[in-house]
């Protein structure tokens, strides 16, 4: 049980990050 959420938890936190990382590039080539 505590794994399954352990495992969402981390995909999402992953997926922010990334999202995250993604629109920073983008801002930092437009500079």
């Amino acid at each position: 049980m505590y794994c399954i959420v352990f495992l969402i938890e981390l995909g999402i936190h992953r997926f922010w990050i990334g999202l995250l990382g993604y629109a920073w590039s983008h801002e930092m080539v437009w500079i």
